[in-house]
């Protein structure tokens, strides 16, 4: 016990020496840690404001954090560093931040006004500037449309299918933003639309930007896509379990198709689909149409390998009997890094049991489809060999 309390007390010196140069300390902790670990240290954050959130795993996420400290006040606060207070605020909406957000934090008018004349902050829209380090994405140019299009504004359409990842990034596209219908913003740089039917099912939260749900935005991208492109966004965001058949069919349903722009192109896609919930993408059927076409059998699409550790494995393509499977890469397929990492330890667990695989491109399927076909032939025709000698 002496021990302990020996502990706390170099604990709250070295506290105290720590923060005694800031003018300003906030401590961000959960109720159970403010209620008992607090007290262990109270007399080195005498002037601390305490920020405490709900206590529980669920509670502990970036989403929480932005709900409740937003923007730190540090009004007053003349000794420190503009561009840094300017970093910090838009640190928090991914590099960008409103005038109102910097005042807020403690900077005036003038000083706002200096570090966009030294090139520190960058205008995007009225109102709205971007830390110049920070690199412009397609998420920061969302939620700087968002914060400029005011209340009840949220991402649609094409960039909304950016956002879930349904559609590759385009910087060339302007960010699409749907209001309320009582409401009339003309952004430059943007397109609007004002909407009275978007409902609270339809909008969510993604990377800290109202943006309308993934059925919301299939079913606004069917008047913008044509029935191919459509179809290959459905069966991403079934494939990837985003929504199921069932749940995309009810919100058709239920926002009704009578007038709606688009209306036919999305009943013909879901007319094609069964309640599979792990459907083929367009990539697939058409390499799978491809080898077939070329006298070979037709492969078995993802198909489930159960592996030593009981974990389940899908492959895109596979020749099961002569335990060949084939991977198909492409962008709207495999987009992200995690979802390449992901890929590769798959096909290492999968030869690990003995798979051969064969990884194939949509290069190669539009250039080079011949040396998809020989590929897979020499594949089964090598399995084939072996198990005859």
């Amino acid at each position: 016990m002496t021990l302990f309390c020996s502990e706390i007390e170099i604990l709250n010196r070295q506290l105290t020496e720590l923060i005694g140069s800031y003018s300003s300390v906030f401590v961000l902790c959960d109720e159970n840690t403010e209620r008992h670990c607090l007290p262990l240290i109270s007399s080195s954050i005498t002037n601390a404001e305490i920020i405490s959130i709900s206590s529980g795993e669920k509670n502990k996420t970036l989403q929480t954090c932005h709900g409740e400290v937003t923007v730190i006040p540090v009004r007053n606060n003349h000794s420190m560093d503009p561009a840094l207070v300017a970093s910090n605020v838009c640190a928090v909406t991914k590099g960008v931040a409103t005038r109102q957000a910097l005042r807020s934090a403690g900077l005036s008018e003038q000083q706002v006004t200096r570090l966009v004349a030294r090139g520190i902050l960058v205008p995007v829209h009225r109102g709205v500037l971007r830390f110049a380090n920070v690199e412009e994405s397609v998420i920061s140019r969302s939620i700087a449309a968002v914060l400029v299009a005011g209340p009840g504004a949220a991402v649609d359409r094409w960039s909304a299918a950016m956002l879930h990842e349904l559609e590759a990034p385009d910087d060339s596209q302007p960010i699409s933003i749907a209001i309320p219908l009582h409401r009339r913003v003309v952004v430059p740089g943007l397109s609007v639309v004002r909407r009275q039917d978007l409902e609270r099912p339809d909008v969510g939260r993604l990377h800290g930007v109202h943006v309308t749900s993934v059925n919301r935005t299939l079913i606004d991208c069917a008047a913008i896509r044509t029935r191919v492109e459509l179809s290959r966004m459905v069966d991403e965001s079934l494939r990837t379990r985003r929504t199921a058949l069932p749940l995309l069919r009810q919100r058709v349903e239920d926002l009704g198709t009578s007038g709606r722009s688009g209306a036919s192109v999305m009943s013909a896609v879901l007319a094609e689909r069964s309640g599979d919930t792990r459907p083929t993408n367009s990539f697939e059927r058409s390499i799978a149409t491809l080898l077939v076409r070329s006298g070979l059998p037709r492969p078995v699409a993802q198909y489930a390998v159960v592996l030593a550790d009981g974990s389940t494995r899908y492959i895109d393509l596979a020749y099961a009997p002569q335990l060949v499977g084939i991977e198909t890469d492409g962008w709207t397929w495999h987009a992200q890094r995690s979802d390449w990492a992901a890929d590769q330890e798959r096909s290492n667990q999968l030869t690990a049991q003995g798979w051969r695989i064969l990884r194939v491109t949509d290069e190669q399927r539009r250039r080079r489809p011949a040396t998809i076909v020989k590929a897979v032939a020499d594949a089964l025709r090598v399995v084939a060999l072996a198990r005859a000698s």
